[in-house]
């Protein structure tokens, strides 16, 4: 556990961060304004979050004040997952999204399907040039600027070195704070816009792929 400047602590992360996570991801990209009902939303943002446990080796958090400020996963090829006993209940989230309005249900498949397809795209005929992947990244708004995110790629960066990793990669966004990744060393590689028909609106955003070679 390390100690540093305004009293952030790094840990590892555990079953206690699951629901700030979760929060931190509909901070992120506001899937509370496609979900109206409490446990719809909860469901889906436990689904997405299922998927970066599942093949995760390395996870980490930033406290500050009790609270989760900030979290890093990351997967290095050949290496045992380390969080699957993390894991959600997959068949109660999909039953209570069965059963969530239609409109609800076809929002949250259009923006995990758009998602997956899009990713696939970007990362096709590429995937043998990386040893692992960033698997999901993000700090608090509530924390910006007080160099959490830095510590947390740090954290993640030192693993990647002890186990001998070459490369990685990560998927972001222009919703997402992917300056972040210009300015840590990353590389650009590949762009594709996502364009998505919600029953609220249109959302339009530019994914993005990163690689970063150690």
């Amino acid at each position: 556990m390390r100690q540093a400047r305004a009293q952030i602590i790094l840990r590892e992360t555990n079953e206690m961060d699951i629901a700030q996570i979760k929060a931190m991801i509909n901070e992120t990209w506001d899937w509370a304004s496609l979900v109206t009902e409490r446990n719809t939303l909860d469901a889906a943002l436990g689904l997405y979050l299922n998927q970066i446990l599942y093949d995760s080796t390395f996870g980490r958090v930033a406290m500050l004040d009790d609270e989760v400020a900030g979290v890093i996963f990351g997967c290095l090829n050949g290496k045992p997952p380390q969080f699957r006993l993390l894991l959600e209940n997959t068949t109660e989230h999909a039953l209570v999204l069965l059963n969530a309005p239609e409109t609800e249900r076809e929002d949250i498949r259009i923006i995990f399907n758009g998602l997956h397809k899009t990713y696939e795209e970007l990362i096709s005929g590429r995937e043998k040039d990386y040893d692992g992947i960033l698997e999901f990244f993000v700090v608090s708004e509530k924390v910006r600027g007080l160099g959490v995110g830095k510590m947390l790629w740090n954290e993640l960066k030192d693993y990647l070195q002890k186990n001998n990793a070459g490369s990685i990669y990560v998927y972001t966004d222009t919703d997402c704070n992917y300056g972040f990744y210009d300015h840590a060393g990353f590389k650009k590689v590949s762009q594709q816009e996502l364009s998505c028909d919600f029953s609220v609106g249109k959302w339009t955003v530019d994914v993005l792929l990163y690689e970063y070679k150690m």
